[in-house]
């Protein structure tokens, strides 16, 4: 079973998600409305009617198997609130694709805007129940170890023209590949920089204040670490890995970036 929220008028992410489910509809082959169903839950269920789902499934070529839900508003908001995908605005969900084996209670989650072949990867290994775990390496090595060599005072745009590789992002476990252009942090910690829920997820506070905050900064999970510099905080970024050496939430993208671009986003 693929979970996943979505609102007919959005035309960011959801038509992006709703063409990775068409491809993952056609990997499914005669097992969708089987053994595989596709739950496509409207978080805009005043507008997306019934004619408006309908129409919708259709532009997707949606074939018996993948359902496109609404209902009252109550009752929308009371499935949601139970998957953790409940939000007050419909442009603040999540988009997080829920993928679950009822038969065995493997769940896993994966990004919805994730290259399709990894998404189906995911969506494979919980059909069949596989399972693995995957971690990149580098989030097990010493956190002590320098990761970049701090010495450059360049502070250009990181949106600058530049003949070097685009950065790239990695999220979720097991982890999937995406661009960084689909994960900018603007999306989950707001202009601002201080952060709004998305579901059961809290983005952090990442103005430049409060992550240079004294040590003994208590976070909602409980912990407690030193202040950012720019070297740990480039650390965080790229490794996911706080000033404490622990291991920040899966959906925090693990960027891979040059240190020309580190410095650029740090400025």
């Amino acid at each position: 079973m693929i979970i996943i929220p979505f609102f007919t008028s959005c035309t960011g992410a959801c038509p992006v998600m709703n063409q990775n489910l068409a491809k993952i509809q056609d990997w499914l082959g005669d097992r969708l409305g089987k053994d595989a169903h596709i739950l496509s839950v409207s978080v805009d269920p005043s507008t997306d009617t019934v004619a408006a789902l309908r129409a919708y499934a259709a532009q997707y070529n949606a074939r018996p198997g993948w359902h496109f839900l609404g209902g009252t508003r109550e009752n929308v908001a009371l499935a949601l609130k139970k998957l953790g995908r409940y939000v007050d605005a419909r442009e603040d969900h999540t988009n997080l694709m829920i993928i679950g084996n009822e038969r065995t209670g493997l769940w896993k989650k994966a990004f919805g805007l994730a290259d399709s072949d990894a998404l189906i990867g995911i969506v494979d290994s919980v059909l069949n129940d596989k399972g693995e775990i995957v971690r990149p390496a580098a989030l097990h090595e010493d956190p002590a170890t320098p990761r970049l060599d701090w010495n450059s005072e360049a502070k250009r745009s990181i949106s600058a023209p530049r003949p070097r590789p685009a950065v790239k992002a990695r999220i979720g476990v097991p982890p999937v590949d995406a661009p960084a252009t689909l994960l900018a942090c603007v999306n989950c910690h707001g202009r601002d920089g201080t952060g709004k829920p998305e579901g059961s997820v809290v983005p952090s506070d990442i103005t430049w204040e409060a992550l240079t905050k004294p040590y003994g900064v208590t976070h909602a999970s409980g912990r407690t670490h030193q202040p950012y510099t720019e070297r740990l905080l480039v650390r965080a970024i790229c490794l996911g890995i706080d000033p404490a050496g622990h291991e920040l939430h899966p959906t925090m993208p693990r960027f891979q970036m040059s240190r020309e671009d580190a410095d650029a986003l740090i400025g």
